[in-house]
């Protein structure tokens, strides 16, 4: 898993993108083991799925 690569081209593909982010984002909440719960974590790494919490986070601490 770790040893392929894969890339994804064109500005046609951004919502698909988004999309699959989204999908993870839904599943946050699920728990999972062994080799899914490792893929469930790379794909959110690869996605930035928390980067976007973090950066919501700041923002909302710039407002106050």
């Amino acid at each position: 898993m770790y040893s392929e690569k894969m890339v994804i081209e064109g500005g046609d593909n951004r919502e698909m993108l988004r999309t699959i982010k989204a999908v993870l984002k839904k599943f946050e909440d699920t728990e999972y083991e062994g080799q899914q719960s490792e893929i469930y974590d790379y794909l959110c790494d690869q996605f930035g799925v928390d980067d976007e919490e973090d950066e919501n986070d700041e923002k909302g601490v710039d407002e106050k």
